[in-house]
């Protein structure tokens, strides 16, 4: 998902916004989108795109702009016009594990979904949110991973369009989005990976083993407080504009 491309420049690695060009065919058609980014790094160029529309419920959680490139996706960026109040940033601290990612994710996401009712759900999937990954700083696993893909098919209306993302560990791209579409496709996956695969990345199974991985933030910044403070602020700035 080429999330990071505007309208007149490339931007972020990204040259076409395959997000925005397919929202807009949707909405041509009549359709309500709700669209959430979970990739590390804010969907600045998807939510520039529907800034001033009530018909697109943009959601992106991702590190924090403090921390990270665009250096945007604050919760005060919360739409302008008819949009006011349907954009919505969930910005969290570097070391952020599965555990208050999740929880902050379940804490926003579902309320508004449920609130907005969307005719169509469409995901950019990202897996630079793995601890594994040299561009970014947070600390998810497969297994969180899997648990985030797994909330969104949840709230999923029917119609669900998945978009890839970042993701610079290729390991951890392609166990995670392997995940990601057989959890779309309600697939079970075998634990167990294929030698070849073993063979070339040193990994024997689909998802991390927490007890065997260091996912202690190594910054001095407490990440559930972060997220507590994102979490309470859209709840207190946004949540009353959808009643």
């Amino acid at each position: 998902g080429f999330h990071h491309a505007m309208p007149g420049y490339a931007h972020g690695f990204c040259i076409f916004n395959d997000p925005v060009i397919a929202i807009q065919a949707l909405i041509a058609q009549g359709a309500r989108v709700a669209y959430i980014d979970i990739d590390a790094h804010h969907g600045d160029g998807v939510q520039h795109a529907f800034y001033d529309t009530d018909q697109v419920l943009t959601i992106s959680i991702h590190e924090s702009g403090d921390y990270l490139f665009p250096g945007t996706g604050y919760v005060s960026e919360y739409g302008e016009d008819s949009g006011k109040g349907y954009a919505i940033n969930i910005p969290l601290a570097p070391g952020t594990s599965d555990e208050t990612y999740i929880w902050a994710l379940q804490a926003i996401v579902p309320p508004l979904i449920n609130k907005f009712q969307p005719d169509v759900l469409a995901t950019q999937l990202g897996i630079d949110t793995h601890f594994d990954d040299p561009l970014t700083h947070l600390k998810l696993t497969t297994l969180g991973y899997k648990k985030v893909v797994g909330e969104l098919k949840r709230l999923s209306p029917g119609r669900w369009i998945a978009f890839g993302g970042g993701g610079y560990d290729i390991s951890a791209v392609a166990r995670s989005w392997t995940v990601a579409f057989a959890t779309m496709s309600e697939v079970a996956l075998d634990p167990t990976l294929p030698d070849l695969f073993a063979q070339r990345y040193g990994l024997l199974e689909l998802y991390d083993n927490p007890q065997t991985t260091d996912l202690n933030s190594t910054s001095d910044i407490d990440p559930m407080h972060f997220a507590e403070k994102s979490v309470q602020a859209i709840q207190k700035e946004i949540f009353p504009m959808h009643n």
